[in-house]
C-alpha cells in the first residue's frame, strides 16, 4: 500500500529539539538536535528513504528550506541534506523564477534554497527570530509556492497511476 505524507513544520519543530518556553538564544539547546538527515550516509542506511529527482518521482522525500541570505538557515535546519527546488523540480544550482516574479536556486554547498527579488521585511517575524533569522523564508514557503506544489501534486499523482499501470 502506498501512502502520501505530509508534514507540518511545526512537527518538525517540536521533533527536532528541546525548546524551552522562552524563546532567547541561551535557552535553546541544539546540541542533540537532529533534523532530518545529516548525512547522505545516514540517508544510504534507510534504502526505502529516496530524495525526489524531479517533478515526477514517487515515493520519494520532498523537502526544500528558503533563505534571502545563506545566514538566515535556521539553526534547526543547518545540516540539511534534502533539498529540491519546487519552482523547476531540480537538486542542482538551476534557477527557478516565480509567477510570483521572484527567483530562487539552491545553493548546493548549504543544501537551501536562496530566493532572490523578495522583500525580506514582509516574512520577518521578530519573535521568532531565536529560530528564524531575518531572511529565513520557512514559514511562508507554502504560500511562496503555493502554485508550483498544487501542480506538482497532479503530476505526481499522474506519474503514480502511470506506474501502477505499467506494472500490472
Amino acid at each position: 500500500m502506498k501512502y502520501i505524507f505530509a508534514f507540518c513544520s511545526l512537527l518538525l519543530f517540536i521533533s527536532c529539539g528541546k525548546i524551552s518556553s522562552n524563546f532567547t538564544n541561551d535557552e535553546v539547546d541544539y546540541s542533540d538536535s537532529k533534523c532530518w538527515f545529516e548525512a547522505n550516509q545516514e540517508l544510504d542506511s534507510y534504502p526505502y528513504l529516496r530524495m525526489a529527482k524531479d517533478s515526477t518521482d514517487v515515493g520519494v522525500i520532498i523537502g526544500f528550506n528558503s533563505v534571502t541570505k545563506p545566514e538566515a538557515i535556521s539553526p534547526l535546519f543547518k545540516n540539511n541534506i534534502v533539498c529540491i527546488n519546487p519552482l523547476n523540480w531540480k537538486t542542482d544550482a538551476s534557477p527557478g523564477v516565480s509567477y510570483q516574479g521572484f527567483t530562487a536556486s539552491i545553493a548546493p554547498s548549504i543544501h537551501t534554497i536562496v530566493v532572490t527579488g523578495i522583500d525580506e521585511d514582509k516574512y520577518y517575524i521578530p519573535s521568532v527570530e531565536v529560530l528564524l533569522p531575518k531572511g529565513n523564508l520557512h514559514v511562508e514557503e507554502f504560500n511562496l509556492y503555493n502554485q508550483n506544489l498544487r501542480k506538482n501534486v497532479l503530476q505526481r499523482i499522474r506519474a503514480f497511476h502511470e506506474r501502477s499501470f505499467q506494472s500490472n
